[in-house]
């Protein structure tokens, strides 16, 4: 089901710069990005929390009820507070009203998927968490194929409304037909307030990393170039991070169970000969593509974006094997520590991006610090934290 949802959210990507400005289409990458965020960082590392302090026993969900109340309330004022900074400053074309119950319906979207992970019914919240984005492709097509009507942000965002609430009667119907039961349970403010911030950190940080360059892209660049660049990490991007969330998770688990230092080094250096392997493939199959006319990715004209897409692939690939290392046998203090000293070096990298006028290029490369800087910062903790053991 995951493959699905992302296969279709993959093909509407692509296939919408043939019909949208160039303007537009950067509206929708930020559109696009806004929706991925809020999927990611919208509950503010509260449902992190949620999935570490609830538990589970016949068919009853202890959770401590106050908590419950708190992220109901960080939901709703995480959608007022984003809807009207998004509207504000992006998409002012569209009605407040339809970006605030998409970016709620998106936080309760997340909440159903975390609840039926919990119950260890992962198809049901793998199927929760994609099913608007094969509804969103296939409503789209249905609009296109019987009045072949003018597609614009407008419409997609209509659209996109109109799947979130599906979706989210959908949930409704699967909690019906799975009901649950929940029972009080206590849990001390320090504990909650030590727990979230420190997921709050984690998830700002790679959030920055995952989807920041996009906003800054458009400050230093325009929405064109933000599509374009959109566009292409679509195509060349993607498939990094698809496969980097599919290492992270197996690996976290294998270093629960074995980690030396020397497991590590022949980890890494695999997932780099894996990149490389991806990232020579994406440029051959997109000089096919280019070459015979059936897709236009204007390789010639995009090559050091494209090569440095690649780069940046390869260097999420190797932060996937450090990322579940530090999971798996670093403590939640040192976690903690390793979290502030990379948002030290983001925010001074981040301060450079509104100082300096920068061009594409020199805008990845210097994100791509980023990327390399937080690897550095797991590896020392690392190999302090194995000379201990």
């Amino acid at each position: 089901m995951m493959v699905t949802g992302t296969i279709s959210l993959l093909i509407l990507n692509l296939t919408l710069k043939n019909f949208l400005s160039e303007i537009e289409y950067g509206q929708y990458s930020i559109f696009i990005t806004y929706i991925s965020l809020l999927s990611s960082f919208g509950l503010l590392g509260a449902d992190q929390v949620f999935l570490r302090t609830v538990s589970y026993e016949k068919g009853i969900l202890i959770v401590s009820k106050g908590f419950l109340k708190i992220i109901l309330i960080i939901g709703l004022l995480s959608s007022l507070f984003s809807t009207l900074v998004i509207k504000s400053i992006y998409l002012s074309t569209i009605p407040y009203l339809s970006l605030f119950f998409i970016s709620y319906s998106t936080i309760w979207i997340l909440s159903f998927y975390n609840i039926f992970r919990i119950r260890s019914k992962f198809f049901v919240s793998q199927f929760i968490n994609n099913i608007w984005k094969i509804i969103l492709l296939i409503i789209l097509f249905i609009i296109y194929k019987v009045s072949q009507p003018m597609v614009d942000l407008q419409l997609i965002v209509s659209v996109f409304l109109i799947s979130t609430i599906i979706t989210i009667f959908i949930c409704g119907f699967l909690i019906i037909k799975n009901p649950i039961k929940l029972q009080g349970q206590k849990l001390q403010k320090s504990t909650i307030l030590k727990l979230s911030a420190g997921f709050f950190l984690s998830l700002l940080i790679i959030s920055f990393l995952n989807l920041g360059e996009r906003f800054l892209i458009e400050y230093n660049i325009g929405l064109a170039e933000l599509g374009n660049y959109f566009f292409l990490a679509t195509f060349f991007l993607f498939p990094f991070s698809f496969m980097q969330g599919y290492i992270g998770f197996k690996e976290l688990i294998h270093f629960k169970n074995t980690f030396t230092i020397h497991i590590l080094h022949r980890k890494v250096l695999n997932s780099i000969v894996y990149g490389v392997i991806l990232g020579f493939t994406l440029l051959l199959g997109s000089y096919a593509l280019d070459y015979s006319n059936v897709y236009n990715l204007n390789i010639k004209g995009n090559l050091s974006v494209i090569i440095t897409l690649i780069f940046l692939g390869i260097l999420r690939l190797c932060y996937s094997i450090f990322s579940a290392a530090i999971g798996a046998v670093i403590g939640e203090n040192h976690i903690i520590s390793l979290n502030l000293i990379s948002l030290c070096f983001i925010l001074l990298i981040a301060s450079l991006f509104f100082m300096i006028n920068l061009s594409l290029i020199q805008l990845l490369l210097l994100f791509s610090a980023s990327w390399v800087f937080r690897i550095f910062i797991f590896y020392y903790f690392l190999v302090r934290g194995s000379n201990k053991i």
